[in-house]
């Protein structure tokens, strides 16, 4: 495997676009699988969900081809890891193939070779996809986000260290791609957003305690039960993981739950607790945590605006997450930092 450390080319390629049959039949040579395909929307890789006879429901994921498949297999061997230190987990289990591999690599329809990786279907419905959140709901994203970053503490792989443009330890990298959001208002605010990270959250960044994080906790990304939507039954999507501040972990969560009201940070606050009550947080990650809020609203909102134009055919998908994005950032704007800092570091006292 490569042992590059630079993953540069991933957002800025397409998607692999493989046929269902195709995956069908890489299901069963490489795992004796026989099942129904059908793709599942995904920006950098390509997943196919199925389904055997039975019922019974499988991931099929295609590696994007220009991803170092030294992170690809970090990613695999997190998943292993966090199997191995806590069996009732709530997160998919790897698959091994009938000769007992945790991935494969496939050439794939246009020739272009692939690290393949089954996982486990959770039998639910994305939060996404329901109408109404709920404190519950919240709580239950952040205990079981805490107790993933316990269970990854010691997790160590030689491409933890990769480079991620969603990782806001390269927020900075933006400032090239602000060219890319297509009004002034937008590209004030994430200048804005750029300066204060820069200017208070990264000088800190070499003190705090690290470690691998899942770093994607969007909503899109917890699975709840299909009647009982306050149950939540996984958290999915191991792809952005990065070696980073454990603060950023929440600060990227936390970014999702900014709220469309008097009070944005309202909500914010109630995912916050709860994680400390599992993860004691440190005053010092406290200072910075509305700065990596903001961060988090400027990356999605810039890397957004930037892949849609490259790939305007899967612009539904690559902006599902922008207005909510540009909309947190104009709330937060309208606290200001000091008032933000303070509120958050008081949820905690």
């Amino acid at each position: 495997m490569s042992n590059t450390n630079v993953n540069v080319n991933v957002l800025n390629t397409s998607a692999p676009n493989n046929s269902a049959i195709f995956a069908e039949k890489v299901a069963y040579k490489y795992y004796a699988i026989k099942g129904h395909a059908s793709v599942l929307a995904c920006e950098r890789d390509q997943i196919f969900m199925l389904k055997d006879a039975a019922g019974i429901g499988y991931v099929l994921r295609f590696t994007n081809p220009v991803e170092d498949l030294l992170v690809a297999n970090f990613q695999t061997e997190a998943m292993l890891h966090v199997a191995k230190v806590d069996a009732d987990i709530l997160v998919p289990r790897i698959i091994k193939t009938i000769d007992d591999k945790a991935e494969v690599l496939v050439q794939m329809e246009n020739g272009q070779t692939s690290l393949v990786r089954m996982i486990s279907f959770l039998d639910g419905v994305p939060l996404s996809k329901v109408y109404t959140h709920s404190p519950e709901q919240r709580r239950g994203m952040a205990h079981n986000l805490a107790r993933l970053d316990i269970a990854l503490r010691r997790f160590h792989h030689p491409a933890e260290g990769h480079k991620l443009q969603w990782d806001l330890k390269h927020a900075s990298g933006l400032r090239a791609m602000l060219t890319d959001i297509g009004d002034i208002e937008g590209r004030i605010l994430a200048t804005q957003g750029l300066d204060a990270f820069e200017r208070f959250a990264l000088p800190v960044f070499p003190g705090l305690r690290c470690q691998v994080i899942h770093n994607d906790l969007n909503y899109s990304n917890v699975i709840v039960d299909k009647k009982d939507h306050n149950s939540i039954i996984g958290i999915i999507d191991f792809g952005d993981m990065v070696l980073a501040p454990l603060i950023n972990e929440v600060g990227v969560a936390a970014a999702y739950h900014v709220d469309n009201s008097d009070d944005p940070l309202a909500l914010v606050a109630e995912f916050l607790a709860a994680y400390h009550q599992v993860i004691p947080l440190e005053s010092v990650e406290l200072e910075i945590l509305y700065d990596l809020i903001v961060a988090r609203l400027v990356t999605t909102l810039v890397i957004t605006e930037s892949r849609a134009k490259q790939y305007p055919d899967n612009r539904d998908y690559i902006l599902r997450n922008n207005q909510a994005a540009r909309q947190g950032l104009k709330r937060l704007e309208k606290i200001g930092r000091n008032e933000g800092r303070a509120y958050l570091r008081d949820v905690c006292d």
